[in-house]
């Protein structure tokens, strides 16, 4: 308890102290919560009582003079324990802990906030959202420099609603399952596409509606009381991504290792080299034309081995058809490396690193996780072992899930045996 207070004291202490010192020299200092979230302290009773808030990412900007030069900012961030506490006129205030030995209040807060959503709401303002059995209630503090505390401002009454109704922009239908944030609140619309936000002060507020395979909306909204305000947001679909490439790289000049892509490839018969009703593209089949002339897959590597990086891409031809439907694997194979058992070269400490790029997005990065093999899930051997990274599924829109990374692993398999 005494070092945590302490690290907080720290912390705190430093921030009092940068603005003594820019005051002392004309400057200024800011602090912002326009970042900052919080969160309740541990539950153990002996460690942090559950009736404080932990507010991370109190932004401090500071203008330092400088000798020979124009000012400068300065930027750090801290992460508070505040104690809830009330006037003597019922006015609420977050006090900063700030010592081993806890300040004194006004009047203790009873209240319980084991479940709040803490959002900053301006450059010194936060709001807090306190959920209840019955109600929720809804307040906003401002940051007081004289005291370091966090003031309640607000005296009105949380009174504004809104409900969101999100539609498909070209098939005007409902769409339920969508993340909508307002401010620091995220609720998901239910099955009739909508969601509803309550007890909320009247201003204005930033809406944040995101979908995979739409452009994310993003507006200020004004509320106003007592009323709730409807608001239609018709999400506009992406087109289908035309092409996917992946790169696989590592840095262990010793060994060699191959990419495979497996997926679906509809009505083919199991062969010596693939499943039924799949296709696998690697070293022993570098091009591969998807059913229907629907897409084309190609491997660019080299013919020699430890070749680095190998490419593979997966795209459309130009008459406008999607991308195959179905699941993806993709798989890296240990094809060949020294036979040295007393200092093995394992996958996961290659240097491997797999870029997945769907058409302008930004890279999904995977990386093997760290070698422990005290695991069983984890390589033991060398060569013929086999990392699956991930898989990602076309819809069939055309749109594109990349499921979350695999920790999977096989040993002694056969470039033609992976599945």
């Amino acid at each position: 308890m005494k070092y945590r207070n302490l690290l907080y004291q720290i912390a705190f202490c430093s921030l009092l102290l940068l603005g003594r010192v820019a005051w002392a020299q004309g400057e200024s200092f800011t602090t912002s919560f326009e970042e900052a979230f919080g969160q309740a302290p541990p539950t153990d009773e002996e460690i942090i009582p559950i009736h404080r808030l932990l507010i991370q990412k109190i932004r401090v900007d500071t203008w330092v003079n400088t000798v020979f030069g124009d000012p400068q900012l300065v930027t750090l961030y801290y992460d508070i324990l505040f104690k809830p506490c009330l006037t003597v006129n019922q006015h609420s205030y977050l006090l900063p802990i700030l010592t081993a030995e806890e300040p004194t209040c006004e009047l203790d807060d009873p209240g319980d906030f084991g479940q709040f959503v803490l959002y900053g709401t301006g450059p010194d303002t936060v709001g807090l959202e306190i959920a209840y059995a019955d109600y929720t209630l809804v307040k906003q503090y401002q940051f007081d420099v004289a005291t370091l505390s966090l003031m309640e401002t607000s005296k009105r009454e949380a009174c504004a609603h809104l409900q969101v109704n999100v539609i498909n922009a070209h098939t005007q239908s409902p769409m339920p399952a969508v993340e909508i944030r307002l401010g620091g609140i995220t609720q998901i619309s239910d099955e009739l596409g909508s969601s509803e936000f309550n007890h909320l002060f009247p201003d204005r507020w930033q809406l944040e509606i995101r979908q995979r395979g739409f452009e994310p909306f993003i507006q200020e909204v004004e509320l106003l009381c007592p009323e709730v305000q409807p608001l239609t947001v018709a999400l506009i679909p992406l087109p289908p991504p035309k092409e996917i490439w992946i790169s696989l790289n590592w840095s262990e000049e010793q060994i060699d290792l191959d990419a495979h892509l497996i997926g679906p490839d509809p009505g083919a018969k199991e062969t010596y080299y693939n499943p039924a009703d799949r296709f696998h593209l690697y070293f022993g089949n570098k091009n591969f034309t998807c059913l229907e002339q629907r897409c084309t897959a190609q491997l660019h590597t080299d013919e020699v081995i430890e070749t680095r990086p190998e490419i593979l891409v997966l795209s459309t031809p130009e008459n406008g058809v999607l991308l195959q439907p179905g699941e993806y694997l993709f798989a890296v194979h240990y094809f060949e490396g020294p036979n040295r058992p007393l200092e093995p070269i394992h996958l996961q400490n290659s240097g491997i690193s797999v870029e997945l790029h769907i058409d302008g997005e930004a890279a999904h990065v995977f990386t093997p996780p760290p070698l422990d093999l005290g695991k069983g899930d984890q390589l033991a051997n060398t060569r013929l072992d086999t990392w699956y990274p991930f898989k990602f599924e076309v819809l069939s829109d055309g749109n594109i899930w990349v499921n979350p990374p695999l920790t999977n692993y096989a040993m002694n398999v056969n470039p033609h045996e992976i599945r």
